[in-house]
């Protein structure tokens, strides 16, 4: 009859569809509604195609399925600034997911030696696929002193102070006067 059951091979890397047979007129049908030998622009999901000739006879192909790698996942872990001013902060990602080799773009920026700010960094991996994201370094307050003093009350005496108010910084702040104690 005019039906045959002649193979129709499925989807080359493009997604055509190659008809195994004498040149006939034939239509296409993608279950995402495109009518030609090519449907491209796909997403992850399974498709097929129905291929009729001109006597209506149709096959339909196997499924093609659409695959996409995992996402790229970062995760980052930071080191403040140790003293105001500083360019003592580290910023470390762990990469995982994506395709290859994953690498890491910070912008001109040294991860192990960041001063107090915020800092962008991009994933790139082996097909081209990116992710960013950015980190915040801080930094202590800067340390200040104002002091305080009281006069010697003599001619001659020792019953002068000097006394100091400390703040910022990082944790307990100390005093070191040697041996000029002011008290």
């Amino acid at each position: 009859g005019p039906c045959d059951n002649t193979v129709w091979f499925g989807a080359t890397e493009d997604y055509s569809l190659v008809i195994n047979a004498a040149t006939i007129s034939a239509t296409y049908l993608w279950n995402n509604g495109d009518t030609t030998s090519i449907t491209a622009g796909l997403s992850t999901g399974s498709y097929w195609c129905t291929v009729s000739d001109q006597n209506n006879c149709s096959t339909t192909t196997d499924t093609i399925t659409i695959t996409e790698p995992n996402a790229i996942t970062v995760s980052s872990s930071t080191t403040n600034v140790s003293c105001n001013g500083g360019n003592d902060g580290t910023a470390t990602l762990t990469l995982s997911g994506g395709t290859g080799t994953l690498t890491e773009n910070w912008g001109g920026n040294n991860p192990m030696a960041l001063a107090a700010g915020t800092y962008t960094y991009i994933v790139t991996d082996a097909n081209l696929c990116v992710d960013s994201g950015s980190i915040t370094i801080t930094e202590p307050n800067a340390i200040t002193v104002s002091s305080s003093t009281t006069n010697v009350s003599c001619n001659g005496g020792n019953d002068g102070t000097a006394t100091l108010t400390l703040s910022g910084g990082t944790g307990t702040l100390t005093e070191n006067w040697g041996a000029n104690n002011p008290m």
